[in-house]
């Protein structure tokens, strides 16, 4: 139980392991312990890269929604392709540079649209990434080392309310 300035909380987080279906699931709770309301953002970063390939050609994100890219920052406009519900890289992001941009055209409440499944090419790995909650905002930043989809949710509680959600990831490879 943390507290200061009026603020107070306890936050779990929990890891549960399904080694038969070659998935991670990540439990979270939050409990509002303070006299002060918490509103605030939770976001994971989601770190992607595969046998340390450069991010580029390789790697597809493939979203339950038709993704469209507003507040391009860095070699967005360049590099990535957005069609249908794929995100596509033209070329390989070079050292040194970013890509970042707010996707939107998901509805927040439905469950299809809370998935995304990260893909890489010559390896045949997915990962296959399940939210429970609604993202009130999804931004896409990556580097050369890593692409990250980056799903927020939005918190909003009242001393003494509480709330969960969780994340699943299920691996998967394409047999060759």
């Amino acid at each position: 139980d943390q507290k200061a300035n009026g603020y107070g909380y306890q936050f779990s987080k929990f890891i549960m392991l399904d080694e038969t279906a070659a998935a991670v699931g990540i439990g979270y709770k939050l409990k509002s312990t303070g006299a002060k309301r918490i509103v605030t953002d939770f976001y994971n970063h989601n770190f992607f890269n595969v046998d340390r390939d450069p991010v580029g050609p390789n790697y597809s994100l493939a979203f339950g929604f038709e993704p469209k890219a507003q507040d391009l920052k860095g070699k967005f406009g360049d590099l990535v392709e957005l069609k249908g519900t794929d995100f596509r890289f033209r070329d390989k992001l070079p050292a040194g540079q970013f890509v970042m941009a707010a996707l939107t055209g998901y509805d927040a409440q439905q469950r299809k649209h809370r998935t995304f499944e990260m893909r890489h090419a010559p390896s045949g790995i997915a990962v296959k990434v399940e939210h429970s909650y609604p993202f009130a905002r999804l931004n896409v930043w990556g580097i050369n080392t890593t692409i990250c989809p980056e799903p927020f949710l939005a918190i909003d509680l009242k001393p003494g309310e509480e709330t969960e959600w969780g994340i699943a990831y299920t691996f998967t490879r394409e047999k060759r």
